[in-house]
């Protein structure tokens, strides 16, 4: 298996890697050190049908179903469509809020673990996506910094994010409940390498335990600025075959935009079940 460093931190490209094909747990162990290793891996050239997108993610862990089911493909309802065409080809007004540095399910008392996504329709400009290292931005911080931030934390709301990005789209009552607003650390250590990252939100942190709100935001808004500085950030140009597979628990992504008129842009996403926050490592 071939490697190379994409990001000037993080992000590994592998090789020789048939995404399409079983793969036995000796053969992945590789892939799985990788990934560790490098937080995002990115697989070119592949071709996956919906089983062998799942029958690949379960590598990573058990799957997910999504909380807004209106984007999920009916007959296989682990994969989420990111799309702005449906299946049909029609036009589909589709804003997840993407926009927005986030990490997956971080609203969710266990968010996810990691994520897969796999590029069908790709425009020829636009839509990429942006990842942050946010391993490198913890290292980075001053050291009157991280002892402020080590022990805090912050209250991620997807009530809070879904109003303030579509206040025309509320949640419904059932979402209401499969999302109730929860605490994380803002310093997280990863459960498998014992590394510290940040684990931000832009939207989706409603306040700072014991911080007043303004005084918080203030807090938090600083440290996303810090992460999202160009040294921490990697910038993946999508090609048609690409699958991108991020852990979520020591990084950041947000989409760019397009021209939605002139391309089609379509990814299938799997995400992969994660542990609480404050986990130790084993």
């Amino acid at each position: 298996m071939h490697t190379a460093q994409l990001g000037k931190t993080f992000v590994t490209e592998i090789g020789e890697v048939d995404a399409s094909e079983p793969i036995s747990e000796d053969a992945f162990l590789p892939v799985r050190e990788a990934f560790h290793a490098g937080s995002i891996l990115v697989l070119r050239n592949q071709k996956l049908a919906h089983e062998a997108l799942i029958a690949f993610s379960r590598h990573f862990g058990d799957l997910l179903t999504h909380v807004l089911k209106q984007y999920l493909v009916p007959e296989y309802p682990e994969i989420m469509r990111l799309s702005n065409r449906d299946e049909h080809g029609r036009k589909v007004v589709f804003r997840n809020g993407a926009e927005a540095w986030h990490s997956d399910l971080s609203f969710t008392a266990t968010p996810s673990l990691a994520t897969i996504l796999y590029g069908e329709a790709i425009p020829d400009e636009g839509g990429d996506t942006l990842f942050c290292d946010c391993y490198a931005a913890y290292d980075a911080l001053d050291k009157d910094v991280r002892n402020r931030v080590d022990g805090l934390r912050a209250v991620h709301s997807f009530t809070r994010y879904q109003q303030s990005r579509f206040p025309s789209r509320p949640l419904t009552e059932e979402q209401q409940r499969q999302t109730l607003d929860v605490a994380h650390p803002v310093v997280r250590t990863h459960p498998e390498t014992g590394r510290k990252s940040l684990f931000l939100g832009d939207d989706v942190i409603s306040h700072v335990e014991g911080m007043e709100r303004t005084q918080g935001k203030a807090l938090m808004d600083d440290l996303l600025k810090h992460s999202t500085q160009d040294r921490f950030v990697y910038r993946h140009r999508w090609r048609a075959g690409d699958v991108v597979v991020y852990d979520n628990r020591c990084t950041l992504h947000r989409a760019t935009d397009y021209d939605e008129e002139k391309y089609v842009r379509r990814l299938l996403r799997t995400s992969i079940k994660g542990d609480p926050t404050d986990v130790s490592p084993a």
